[in-house]
């Protein structure tokens, strides 16, 4: 029995342990892992500059430690240790000037991933400008000096250093600027280049108006790879001037000139007759000249069968690249205010199947004309029996088309470039190409206006040989004076175009019975009416625009004439001044006496004066659907929305007008009886407008 007792005890403390404890441990875990989270940071180092002074020396200035978070780049402070007779020659992390080097105000990241670590830098010092083979000197110049005869050497430059320097014509260098400066003394220029020299990975800089920044003579060799060549006097002449020896600039090199007007006014890269200038990279810029002047043999980017257009770069603050001789051109973009290339038929070598391609571009808010090579294809137009203006076009692959051509072809209408013969999608300025390609020209027969499937060449005679009942398609934009003959009705379907009077009449004149839609009919007399409704005319309005931008109405209505708007058609007037033959002032739509105007839609408006001005009978909406429609018609005038000499009936729609919606309302407005008159104001275009409107 006791057995049995302590064999029940165990297996209730073994249960715990599996059950509960891992529960426990659980919780503890969760709840730890939460809090690294919530408190967890990037790490955190710090950087402590030593001035390293060489036995013997002294050293002024000091520096704070600077603070880095791993995963944050940011520049080293500057340097501000000095040492008497010695050259700072940056940072490294060992006192005795080997390990990892860092230059003066580097970009560093990532020193260190261990959080409160302390990273010690040692300023390295030299006691000489320039280095050749293991040995420093006090100058440039001497080491330039010590290079061997006819044998490649490195000279590398330890220090920031200003003086003239010349290379003798049997000294092959190539000058590691390690990115210190070297800028000119004074007149003469930083560099006198006699020999073989290429200048790489720092800056070149003169001042001074008498010479260039680096001076390539007769028979001399200079080549620029990724350094910096500066011009930084205003008036001065060339960052480089080559006479008659051979300049090659590549890789990311930067030229630059500020030079401006003035007698030394010169290019950034001065290439004279009999020299060679080779450029395959690197970016030239002249602020307010030419990036580069060419007399001589010039050779712009490599040939290989393709384009390059962002290697070499050429801006000018006139023109990109002007050439007096002949030159090759493979790679990069010209850019000018005036032209990207003063001659572009200097250009007699590029690359095979690719073409000069212009845009323009902004800089610094001014427009640049831009040029480069693109990849040419062939758009050959096919004006299908027509006459195209322009038989092909080579335009740059992926680039749009640009303005067509026009086609022509007897009795037959051009009716836009496809890409099928039959079918196909409509071409417009803006399609793109990727491939060479054949475009072709799409016609229908030539006329103003069908009838019936009927083309004709002129309005008026569709109108002419129109029967009663016939719709008349306008195909086209067209001027012409049509007349509307008395006893024949007909349906004018403007089809989207315009109809514009031609000379001091009216646009249209109706003595039949004609119904206007679909388009635009304008007017611009100073004696007669958009359109002129006669005594026996009978004319419906029920969509389009009616406009009149001459001094008379949109619609003249003469005694017996009927005319009825509707729908959604838009009427306004210019109208101004009083006509000869009544005492009212002209109105978007005028209405005589014994004329007959019935308005139940749209939209009539007096930009001058007022919407309507009638003699007549009128009649403002429609009193046969016993509903108020108090948003049409809309009859809005400058002066008044209707002026009317005798009473009119207003059954529906909303009158505005500045000085009154209504002249003398009172004896002039008739309605139903049983809706009242509705007065109000709005605001339209910053004016204040007098509202009516009727309501039950």
């Amino acid at each position: 029995m006791v057995k049995k007792y302590k064999l029940h005890i165990l297996l209730v403390i073994l249960l715990f342990t599996a059950i509960i404890l891992p529960m426990a441990y659980g919780k503890y875990t969760e709840s730890k892992t939460k809090y690294i989270t919530i408190n967890s940071r990037d790490p955190e180092y710090s950087i402590v500059f030593n001035a390293n002074v060489p036995t013997g020396a002294t050293a002024t200035g000091s520096m704070s430690n600077q603070n880095f978070t791993y995963g944050v780049a940011d520049n080293l402070s500057p340097n501000n240790f000095a040492v008497s007779g010695y050259f700072f020659d940056g940072w490294t992390t060992s006192a005795d000037g080997t390990g990892t080097v860092y230059v003066d105000e580097e970009l560093v990241n990532n020193l260190s991933q261990v959080d409160g670590d302390v990273i010690n830098l040692y300023a390295n010092w030299v006691s000489g400008v320039a280095e050749v083979n293991g040995t420093n000197y006090t100058t440039l110049q001497a080491a330039i000096n010590a290079v061997p005869a006819n044998t490649l050497t490195t000279v590398r430059l330890l220090a920031n250093v200003t003086e003239d320097t010349i290379v003798n014509n049997n000294k092959i260098i190539f000058l590691d600027l390690r990115n210190h400066t070297l800028t000119a003394l004074g007149a003469s220029a930083a560099i006198t280049n006699n020999g073989q020299l290429t200048v790489s990975n720092g800056t070149v800089i003169t001042n001074s108006t008498a010479t260039a920044t680096l001076d390539n003579k007769p028979t001399a060799t200079l080549v620029i790879d990724g350094a910096r060549v500066l011009m930084t006097a205003i008036g001065g002449k060339q960052a480089i001037y080559n006479d008659k020896g051979t300049v090659e600039i590549k890789g990311n090199s930067y030229i630059r000139s500020v030079s401006g007007p003035g007698s030394n006014l010169r290019a950034t890269v001065q290439n004279q007759p009999t020299a060679t200038l080779i450029i395959t990279g690197g970016t030239i810029i002249s602020d307010t000249y030419l990036a580069v002047d060419n007399k001589g043999t010039m050779t712009i980017g490599v040939e290989d069968n393709a384009s390059n257009k962002l290697s070499p770069i050429f801006q000018g603050g006139t023109i990109g690249v002007s050439s007096s001789t002949d030159f090759a051109f493979y790679d990069g973009t010209a850019k000018g205010k005036n032209s990207a290339f003063n001659n572009i038929s200097k250009i007699t070598s590029k690359e095979d199947g690719f073409m000069i391609v212009n845009h323009t571009e902004e800089i610094d808010g001014e427009t640049y004309k831009t040029a480069y090579l693109g990849l040419g294809i062939t758009i050959t137009f096919n004006a299908a029996s027509g006459t195209s203006s322009e038989a092909s076009r080579i335009i740059e692959s992926g680039a749009s088309i640009g303005p067509l051509p026009s086609a022509t072809r007897s009795d037959y209408q051009f009716d836009g470039w496809f890409t099928l013969a039959e079918g196909g999608v409509e071409v417009t300025a803006s399609t793109t190409f990727d491939n060479s390609t054949t475009i072709f020209a799409h016609w229908s027969q030539n006329g103003v206006a069908s009838v019936n499937g009927t083309l004709y060449t002129s309005l008026q005679t569709a109108i002419n040989s129109a029967s009663n009942g016939s719709t008349i398609r306008l195909l086209n934009d067209c001027i012409a004076n049509a007349n509307i003959p008395k006893n024949k009705t007909l349906t004018l379907d403007l089809n989207g175009h315009t109809l514009s009077n031609s000379g001091n009449v009216a646009t249209i004149t109706n003595n039949g019975t004609l119904e206007v839609y679909n388009g635009t009919v304008t007017g611009n007399a100073s004696t007669n009416a958009t359109i002129n409704n006669k005594e026996t005319g009978r004319l419906y309005i029920s969509g389009g625009n009616i406009i009149s931008t001459g001094t008379r109405s949109a619609v003249y209505n003469v005694a017996g004439g009927y005319v009825e708007v509707s729908g959604t058609a838009y009427l306004s007037s210019t109208a101004s001044g009083t006509p000869t033959d009544s005492t009212l002032e002209r109105g978007t739509i005028h209405n005589l006496l014994n004329g007959t105007v019935k308005i139940t839609g749209g939209t009539i408006v007096g930009i001058n004066q007022q919407a309507i001005s009638n003699e007549g009978n009128l009649t403002i909406g429609d009193n046969t659907d016993n509903n108020i429609n108090i948003t049409s018609p809309e009859i809005r005038g400058k002066t008044y929305g209707i002026k009317s000499a005798v009473p009119f009936t207003l059954y529906d729609g909303i009158v505005k007008g500045i000085t009154n919606a209504i002249y003398d309302e009172v004896n002039s407005l008739t309605t139903d009886s049983s809706y009242l008159v509705v007065h109000g104001t709005e605001v339209i275009e910053s004016s204040n407008y007098e509202t009516l409107y009727l309501t039950e």
